[in-house]
């Protein structure tokens, strides 16, 4: 894999995981219904799988195309 190719899977891994956020966000009564709560479970665990298998394996070989790695993340404001 190229750097080139790298950035590109980045690219589609991180607007994947953006939709799924995104999902995850929508003003809705997650803890009200035992399906919604699965649901949001699983975007979750889509998420993770996401960082895990995808983007930690990219960052490992091409550190430089991870853009956070050069910031303090746990030091952001969640809310900007």
């Amino acid at each position: 894999m190229t750097e080139a190719e790298a950035v590109r899977i980045q690219s589609h891994a991180l607007a994947a995981v953006k939709e799924l956020s995104a999902i995850a966000a929508l003003p809705m009564d997650w803890e009200a219904d035992e399906a919604l709560r699965l649901i949001r479970r699983g975007l979750g665990a889509a998420i993770w799988q996401f960082d895990a298998e995808v983007l930690s394996k990219l960052y490992g070989r091409f550190p430089e195309v991870n853009d956070l790695a050069c910031m303090n993340v746990s030091k952001l404001d969640p809310n900007p």
